[in-house]
């Protein structure tokens, strides 16, 4: 197995919808180990509240990162990152698949892009931002970030969130996030990958949250 080859398997997707027992099943067809990228479930104790799957739901496969770190230890996106990073080449030494899973989508974006040292955004410039919206719209937004940044400038006109970030950096830092993001402080620990996202429908999905709140409920009375 040629470890600069070999994808790594990525499974994204919200609570209850079924990421556990697929990656189990996957990892059986193609020889895989599981890792954690869900922020909760890194932490010992209390495995019911954050749904962390049993040994026998692991079916004999071997997860990593769950329940490993002390409640009282705080962890960073870099610690996630370093950790991953060190499991990953621990698998693929043993000729086999690393399947990342999980819910935190900060993890999974910075294992496939990296991180960048955008400095922290001020209560002023959020708010700033929010009245900006408000009173002249997502169009004035956009156009103000395309000519900050005409040549690279990518973010789609109606992906609100990721440009009410842009803006919030570009008036912080007089920056746009693209410079940011360039100038990585970790470089992505991710060069090859599959990526599956599980999004059911919501007609099928909060039927799924509520029964598995429910089990909650019960298993700790």
């Amino acid at each position: 197995m040629n470890i600069n080859e070999t994808p790594t398997i990525i499974i994204a997707g919200p609570t209850a919808s079924g990421k556990t027992s697929f990656s189990i099943e996957l990892a059986k067809l193609i020889n895989g180990e599981i890792i954690n990228a869900d922020a909760m479930q890194l932490y010992s104790g209390f495995n019911i509240l954050k749904a962390t799957p049993s040994k026998k739901e692991m079916n004999g496969i071997i997860h990593h990162l769950f329940g490993s770190i002390d409640i009282e230890k705080k962890i960073s996106v870099a610690d996630w990152l370093k950790y991953t990073e060190e499991k990953i080449f621990e698998i693929y030494l043993k000729k086999k698949v690393p399947i990342i899973v999980g819910g935190s989508g900060m993890y999974i974006n910075s294992a496939l892009n990296g991180i960048s040292n955008i400095p922290k955004i001020s209560y002023e410039v959020k708010s700033k931002v929010i009245n900006v919206f408000n009173q002249k719209g997502i169009e004035f937004v956009y156009e103000e970030l395309k000519s900050s940044n005409k040549s690279i400038f990518k973010i789609e006109k109606n992906d609100k969130q990721r440009l009410i970030r842009a803006y919030e950096v570009l008036l912080q830092t007089g920056k746009p996030i693209s410079w940011w993001q360039k100038n990585l402080t970790k470089q992505p620990i991710i060069k090859n990958s599959y990526k599956i996202l599980i999004f059911p429908k919501k007609e099928k999905l909060y039927p799924q949250i509520d029964k598995r709140l429910k089990n909650m409920i019960v298993t700790l009375q």
